[in-house]
């Protein structure tokens, strides 16, 4: 369903979006699924900073990240959460929270070695440089 919600997104139907991740994340609470929780706060999160609802966005990516924290099977979603967080702090100008997330997203990427997340947030922090020049 967060596929759908996704593609949803991506085409403009932001209301229908967020009714299948609603739908997803009410049956991954029922299942008492954890990691699928964090996920839909991640998804919902990323609709809202779609949609410019950057406070809300940065909500329900500080809740993925509480829910992740705690589950070892999570590690390698936490560095995307932390950069999500950071985008929405830059976007907001709130550049040392914004430089506080990115370099924890790139210290943890780099601790399970993942070399496209530590490319993302280079990147993103580059932008952020860019910003405060």
């Amino acid at each position: 369903m967060n596929s759908i919600a996704v593609t949803l997104r991506n085409l403009g139907r932001t209301v229908e979006a967020r009714e299948y991740h609603d739908r997803a994340h009410a049956i991954r609470i029922a299942l008492d699924d954890r990691s699928g929780i964090a996920e839909s706060m991640c998804g919902i999160g990323n609709l809202h900073y779609y949609s410019g609802m950057l406070d809300s966005a940065k909500y329900y990516y500080r809740r993925a990240l509480d829910i992740a924290s705690g589950i070892d099977s999570l590690a390698a979603s936490i560095p995307g959460y932390l950069n999500n967080l950071g985008n929405g702090y830059r976007e907001q100008g709130e550049m040392s929270e914004a430089r506080n997330s990115y370099n924890e997203s790139l210290r943890r990427a780099k601790l399970i070695g993942d070399e496209n997340m530590r490319a993302g947030t280079l990147k993103n922090l580059g932008l952020l440089e860019l910003r405060t020049a």
